[in-house]
């Protein structure tokens, strides 16, 4: 039985990236151009040889998805230098050894604004993030998960990667705490519902009730 589901830019991408043993990784990120002052959407992939091919396929689906947006290609053997900068401003969507469910459904919301939430929530609650937690009740084996407040609403940060945080403008955790990976349902299975920001002041932010 065929999925209800509609496919979307980044099912087929991931898909087509899964079928070439070439493709390791690849990310997105959204680079600032002077030139036009704006932050230009930027895929970046690391693979080993192949280039035209899968710069070609990759540019293709998302002409076929979104053939308003224009988006830069980013080869690690093509333009190193250029690439490193994507991977390190980027989301890493795409990883050869390990699975990044998060990264994509998150990536599917943001290109498809109307897009259910439904299912990034779940993929959150069952999968690892990270989360600011207070390093002393840690040690007793206790999770307390740290939460702010901006602009009067009080939120829960939580992170794909500690990557997300340096993007976000957190050098390191503060004072008392350490950045922890955790599964919601596993850890916090009896905890109220709180209001969360995944990947917090980023490109790559979303909010939502967990």
């Amino acid at each position: 039985m065929e999925s209800s589901v509609p496919r979307s830019f980044i099912d087929d991408l991931v898909s087509y990236f899964d079928q070439k043993q070439e493709v390791q990784a690849a990310y997105f990120a959204f680079l600032y151009s002077s030139v036009s002052q704006t932050h230009d959407l930027f895929l970046g992939v690391e693979h080993a040889g192949e280039l035209e091919g899968i710069k070609k396929m990759s540019l293709f689906i998302k002409q076929v998805y979104l053939p308003q947006a224009p988006m830069f290609f980013a080869s690690s053997e093509e333009d190193a230098e250029l690439f490193a900068t994507v991977r390190e401003q980027g989301l890493q969507f795409f990883s050869r050894q390990e699975g990044r469910g998060i990264e994509q459904e998150l990536l599917k919301g943001l290109f498809d604004q109307q897009r259910d939430r439904a299912e990034l929530v779940g993929t959150v609650r069952n999968h690892g993030v990270y989360a600011l937690v207070h390093k002393a009740p840690l040690e007793q084996k206790q999770l307390v998960v740290q939460s702010f407040s901006k602009d009067g609403e009080e939120f829960t940060p939580l992170f794909t990667s500690p990557d997300m945080l340096p993007l976000g403008g957190i050098g390191a955790p503060p004072a008392g705490m350490v950045l922890a990976r955790l599964v919601w349902s596993k850890h916090l299975a009896g905890a109220a519902p709180r209001p969360v920001v995944l990947n917090p002041d980023t490109a790559f932010e979303a909010r939502f009730e967990l």
